[in-house]
């Protein structure tokens, strides 16, 4: 598949000599004038608004924009993928929007530095993938005991040494294009006074030959490693080595592209950290949109791809929008963590909401099958004008059962949830996890919340999803608005089903509820 070329829109009096400076997936355009075509024969403006057929691009703005002081046209531009050069003086107004739009400042005038920096960290795709866990092999030297906990971790017991030891390796050699950075994130956690150290040994592709080793230890590998971009294409292998006495946790190991202080895997995307848990993320995205409510939220469903879901979708809705990824387990957890992880997403989505000066009402939450859950969970701490749901999940003790006859072999993340989550996998743990969910939801007020919700009639995982919250909310909430719309198959089944339906409802919403009309 062709890579998505990104254009660098630069309207000024003088082009910057950027074209031989950036790397292909990029393309430099510049025009004295914002009528003037400047990216495949298409002018900035069109019609007096930002021309649609090209907003999809990153912006340079210098002190001879035409455009710097135009607060109306400014406001059109993207989220996250704006850069002014230092020099240029904003008004109040602008430095508002400038925030809220998270855009950016650099020097103009070391163009070679401005060309590397956009290269590096303003690409369009999410270049990310998770190392699969069966590729952590334990060392055949270490000779203390090793306990696997699903998917989730490796649990190592012993004397380390007082010297540092290798006690895990990745099996795969990973192969480094050239001119890309990229961001190697661990999950792990040390008791007693076991300490780690993880290493990247960076080999010529052609000579073998070790040309760089990248060290991290301690609270520094909180931050990740780093792995420099460098002018040819490179192998490298990852090793884990320990010392001291007590236990070493080895969660997964996650391969990012970096942006460096731009943003987790998108320009703009944060990490939510959960410190009581191996260093697991949730990770959001928050673009503002057209500054107007609702804030549209969406919770990515299982995906072992760590790509944040969504993002066309609710950019074409206009209105100001977040995307949750969680990136735990085998492709996800559920978006349950710790009181600590769980209040860092309120967090956000609180202070987006002052960012926007909304009502906390000014909310729509959604998502498909995993993403339900979320949707649900967070819904009951936020009591939001809408939730609009494909596919529910919410009783995980029940769908964790259903692996061993039900569908076998299906949901293997469903078991290592409820182990996690509840020390076990008997059937008062499978209670209790069911349980918990309703133990949040029924903490929320829904007395002006609309629901729709699509199912499967046929759900092998939570069949009593919808009768559950139907009979719940129609006995606290007599008037409560809830559609919903059955879909024949089972939970995996007729996906496209589901989402025209999980569409047609969310524009219904926006238009009845925030005069939004949607085509």
């Amino acid at each position: 598949m062709a890579t998505m070329v990104l254009p660098v829109i630069h309207i000024g009096t003088e082009p910057l000599a950027l074209d031989d400076l950036l790397m292909n997936e990029f393309k430099y355009a510049w025009a004295k004038t914002v009528e003037s075509p400047v990216y495949k024969d298409q002018p900035l403006v069109k019609d007096e608004k930002l021309n649609s057929k090209i907003k999809r691009a990153i912006y340079l703005i210098d002190t001879s924009t035409p455009y710097a002081t135009d607060y109306e046209l400014l406001k059109e531009l993207p989220a996250n993928n704006v850069i002014f050069d230092t020099k240029v003086e904003l008004s109040a107004d602008i430095e508002d929007l400038f925030r809220i739009k998270n855009w950016h400042r650099l020097d103009f005038t070391d163009v070679e530095a401005l060309g590397n920096i956009i290269s590096v960290n303003f690409y369009f795709e999410q270049g990310v993938y998770k190392i699969d866990f069966d590729e952590l092999r334990i060392s055949e030297q270490f000779s203390g005991t090793v306990q696997q906990t699903g998917q989730t971790f490796r649990h190592l017991t012993g004397d380390f040494g007082n010297d540092w030891t290798r006690i895990a390796s990745v099996a795969d050699i990973i192969w480094l294009p050239e001119k890309i950075s990229n961001r190697i994130v661990f999950e792990y956690a040390t008791q007693g006074d076991a300490e780690i150290k993880v290493v990247a040994q960076v080999t010529d592709s052609n000579s073998l030959e070790v040309t760089d080793q990248i060290e991290l230890s301690g609270q520094a590998i909180e931050r990740g490693l780093i792995v420099p971009a460098k002018a040819a294409s490179r192998d490298m292998q990852i090793h884990i080595l320990a010392r001291g006495h007590g236990s070493v946790d080895l969660g997964n190991i996650h391969f990012r592209r970096t942006r460096g202080e731009f943003g987790e895997v998108l320009v703009g995307g944060k990490q939510i950290v959960d410190k009581n848990d191996l260093n697991q993320e949730l990770l959001i995205y928050f673009d503002p949109g057209d500054l107007q409510p609702p804030l549209n939220i969406y919770f990515s469903g299982y995906q072992t791809a760590e790509k944040f879901e969504g993002v066309g979708m609710m950019a074409r809705f206009g209105a100001p929008y977040m995307l949750v990824m969680d990136p735990r387990s085998e492709g996800g957890a559920f978006y349950q963590g710790s009181e600590e992880m769980e209040n860092q997403l309120i967090d956000e989505i609180h202070h987006n909401l002052n960012q926007l000066g909304f009502d906390h009402h000014d909310v729509i939450l959604s998502g498909l099958s995993m993403g339900t859950y979320g949707a649900l969970y967070y819904g009951a701490k936020l009591n939001p004008a809408g939730i609009v749901i494909g596919k529910p999940v919410i009783e995980l003790g029940k769908v964790a059962s259903g692996e061993r006859i039900l569908r076998p072999n299906t949901f293997g993340t469903s078991l290592d949830m409820l182990r996690n989550t509840m020390g076990g996998v008997d059937q008062d743990d499978i209670e209790r996890m069911n349980q918990h969910f309703w133990d949040v939801f029924t903490q929320g007020d829904f007395s002006n919340t609309t629901f729709a919700i699509a199912y499967m009639e046929q759900d092998d995982y939570d069949m009593t999803a919808l009768p559950k919250l139907r009979a719940y909310l129609k006995e606290n909430y007599p008037l409560v608005r809830l559609f919903s719309k059955g879909i024949e198959g089972r939970h995996n089944d007729n996906t496209y089903a589901v989402v025209q339906w999980f569409m047609k409802q969310y524009k219904s919403l926006l238009m009845l509820q925030f005069n939004r009309l949607i085509l």
